[in-house]
């Protein structure tokens, strides 16, 4: 069975009483004081300490984050879990298949209006962490409405939305005076600090839909990533099953985007070479061997 980040907060929710936290699997933390600062002591007015935040309002990202306990309460006592949210139930966005999104009721809806704010129309405003769902089940910022006419080809029409993890909470928690502070300087994903590759789950998801590349190329550093760890491991000898996901990730990155097995190093030091990551510092690290 798959689990997804939603169902993990929902679970630590549940059976801790103090503060508690998650770092997902494709978030490398290059810098060790970025843990000092993350396990640092909540004040009584902040939600959350996250290594990024969903601007403009900067509400928590779930890559990276600890949340204080004082959160309990203002969710508990409106019903509100950390996870998505929608109109009806949807497994849109989610790794796995049969997770499915919580339906937001009328006073969460208001706790959104209030902080998000609302159209002409009476709709949500765009914002960063609201998706746009459309018939084919893929999900769009709905910040990026404008640029996406025609991605899914020009006839599949939006028919909902999605609030993503953990807006809906941070909605609430912010109409109870709590806010999140962010970690990350510029709140860029990619830095010396810390690389977060994103979307590992959901992007095999898509590929199994039958995604187009175009739409697949967005995760090309999720793809060449999974492919040189998972032979970081094969050549440990940790499991064959390894060597078996490094050879159909290898496949797939040459029938999708032409790069063969023996780029697939060079084309990642290149990604993150464009975002500006000291390459020399970088290989220095000894945890990060697998990019070289």
């Amino acid at each position: 069975m798959n689990f997804d980040n939603e169902l993990m907060y929902e679970m630590l929710m549940d059976s801790t009483s103090g503060d508690f936290g998650w770092v997902d699997a494709d978030c490398f933390v290059l810098d060790p004081s970025l843990w000092s600062e993350l396990l640092a002591d909540i004040d009584e007015t902040t939600s959350a300490h996250a290594a990024f935040t969903y601007e403009p309002l900067g509400f928590a990202k779930t890559p990276l984050v600890m949340w204080s306990r004082n959160i309990r309460k203002p969710l508990a006592d409106t019903g509100t879990t950390l996870n998505s949210y929608a109109q009806v139930p949807t497994n849109a966005g989610r790794i796995s298949p049969y997770a499915i999104s919580r339906v937001a009721g009328q006073h969460q809806l208001d706790a959104l209006g209030d902080v998000l704010g609302r159209e002409d129309d009476g709709s949500l405003s765009p914002h960063d962490g609201l998706l746009d769902i459309y018939a084919n089940g893929r999900t769009v910022n709905s910040r990026n409405r404008a640029g996406a006419v025609g991605w899914f080809g020009p006839d599949m029409p939006r028919t909902g939305w999605l609030i993503d993890t953990p807006i809906l909470a941070e909605a609430v928690l912010r109409q109870n005076g709590l806010r999140a502070r962010r970690l990350s300087e510029g709140n860029r994903q990619i830095t010396d600090r810390i690389i977060h590759v994103g979307a590992s789950g959901y992007r095999q998801r898509m590929r199994n839909e039958g995604a187009s590349n175009e739409y697949l190329a967005r995760f090309r550093l999720t793809d060449l990533f999974e492919v040189l760890l998972a032979d970081e491991l094969s050549d440990r000898g940790l499991s064959e099953h390894y060597a078996e996901l490094s050879a159909r990730q290898a496949d797939q990155l040459a029938s999708e985007a032409g790069i063969a097995s023996d780029e697939i190093k060079g084309y990642a030091q290149s990604m993150l070479r464009d975002h500006g990551l000291d390459m020399e510092k970088l290989r220095a690290d000894h945890r990060m061997g697998f990019l070289f």
